[in-house]
């Protein structure tokens, strides 16, 4: 429409000096009107459908319980293959847009958000060990489930619309906000009229009384889950109880983010069947540690475990093993990494030997002993020939960010090397730059640096590809003005 309306005016530009007073007299105001119109012109451009994003979790509970929606909650980075891979093949599909911003509250976490105080909550609650990690929370912020990895865009898909169709009731659940951000005027921005100054002569104004005492806040008015799990505390709490009350009482608490080990494990003490098919469900739900009832009663039968759940159930005990170790207390951790060690051999994990490294390297990362964690690198590199590259980045990554022994960082370059050389991956070459750099081998880093961006150029989706490379470009700059 710009376009066509500048060619057409310049279809009225006099074509000799003779005409030129009588151009400016006549025509000036239609590109007075021009210069008027060009805004709303470039502004009426469409533009793509896409998801409705928020950043803050404190903002997208307010919205989700105003509009009765659900949370969704994508932690992500920008260093994440899988995350960039989603959200340039899952995330903007129409109907994929069309169910987040109808029917969900769209919160993603990435490197920035992670520690920004208003996300600190689900952060700490959640802790993703890989990513993408997606969580599902109720539109009173309670927990529903969750995933980590990447998934198809018809998986994706279907497990939407299945969470839809299984918690349609808990939209009804939704409480009523009146204080949300997005309508509340901000107090600083609300300003008094300027008060007169009163005539030389004036009377003295009489003071004006003193307001009243704000009333008492209101009593919290509890959902009926609120109620109920309430009520189940306080029967457990006085000793009379059924074995449904701390089945239920376990559930909710989990649900609602309160400790719930001890009364799980109470009930499968209590509970005269473990085994039954409505226990076992229990049971892999419930076993979130190494110590935990239910996860001793899991390796213990875990072949009648794995002829119910199949392959999932390795998913299950890794993910606990994981989270276990990671979040051991310091003084706890080596116990617990012997708990899990324990448990691969005695559930025979398919990929234990894989899983037993992991946790090995969790636990002397957090330990920060570097030099027992390089014996480990080159000896499970070595004996399994690990031709992975995310793997071998990964870990020279981890050497990158923590480690000033010159030694240990030649060690770390040579495994960014071998990622490079099996896949010449953006990733790669930039932990390859920066590794050069910790080494004072500038030469080497600027190459290296170059090759990363020329690739991030040709990887990475034209949308996000400026600012990555941008993020990329400080990062290194910044580490070589450093040195």
């Amino acid at each position: 429409m710009l376009l066509f309306a500048t060619s057409f005016l310049s279809l009225l530009l006099p074509q000799n000096k003779n005409s030129m007073k009588c151009y400016y007299s006549t025509h000036r105001f239609l590109f007075f009107f021009l210069f008027l119109i060009a805004p709303v012109l470039l502004k009426a451009q469409p533009k793509p459908l896409s998801i409705d994003i928020e950043t803050s979790w404190e903002v997208a509970k307010i919205k989700a319980a105003e509009q009765g929606k659900f949370i969704f909650v994508d932690f992500t980075s920008k260093y994440c293959g899988n995350c960039k891979k989603m959200e340039k093949e899952v995330f903007t599909k129409l109907d994929i847009v069309d169910i987040f911003n109808k029917n969900f509250i769209f919160l993603r976490i990435s490197d920035e958000e992670l520690e920004m105080p208003e996300n600190q909550e689900v952060v700490n609650n959640i802790q993703p060990a890989i990513l993408p990690a997606m969580v599902f929370y109720k539109p009173n912020a309670r927990f529903i489930d969750s995933h980590i990895g990447a998934q198809t865009y018809e998986e994706f898909f279907n497990m939407l619309l299945q969470l839809i169709q299984g918690n349609n009731d808990m939209l009804a659940e939704a409480p009523t906000y009146k204080n949300s951000p997005s309508t509340t005027k901000s107090i600083t921005s609300i300003h008094p009229p300027k008060a007169e100054i009163p005539n030389f002569n004036s009377p003295v104004p009489t003071p004006a009384p003193p307001a009243p005492a704000p009333p008492p806040p209101a009593k919290k008015i509890l959902t009926t889950e609120e109620a109920i799990f309430e009520n189940l505390g306080a029967k457990l709490n006085s000793g009379n109880y059924t074995l449904d009350d701390l089945k239920n009482y376990a559930y909710m608490a989990k649900s609602f983010q309160k400790p719930y080990q001890h009364v799980a494990d109470l009930y499968l003490v209590k509970t005269n069947d473990e085994l039954s098919d409505e226990n076992m469900q229990f049971i892999v739900d419930f076993a979130n540690t190494t110590t935990a009832n239910a996860t001793k009663l899991m390796v213990d039968n875990i072949a009648k475990f794995k002829e119910k759940y199949g392959t999932k159930i390795n998913i299950r005990i890794s993910e606990t093993l994981r989270n276990s170790v990671r979040n051991a207390p310091e003084s706890e951790k080596k116990l617990v990494l012997d708990q899990a060690l324990a448990i691969i051999d005695k559930a025979k994990l398919p990929d234990g030997n894989l899983l037993s490294f992991e946790l090995k390297g969790m636990y002397y990362q957090g330990t920060k002993n570097w030099r027992e964690y390089t014996k480990l690198c080159k000896k499970y590199i070595e004996q399994f020939e690990i031709s992975e590259h995310v793997l071998l980045n990964n870990i020279a990554t981890t050497y990158a960010e923590n480690v000033d022994d010159p030694e240990l960082l030649k060690q770390a370059l040579l495994w960014a090397k071998k990622s490079v050389a099996i896949e010449p991956h953006y990733d790669n070459y930039q932990t390859c730059a920066i590794l050069h750099i910790r080494l004072n081998d500038m030469d080497s880093a600027n190459n290296c640096k170059t090759q990363c961006l020329e690739l991030a150029a040709i990887e990475l989706d034209e949308r996000i590809a400026k600012e990555i490379i941008n993020d990329i470009v400080k990062k290194l700059d910044k580490l070589i003005s450093e040195q």
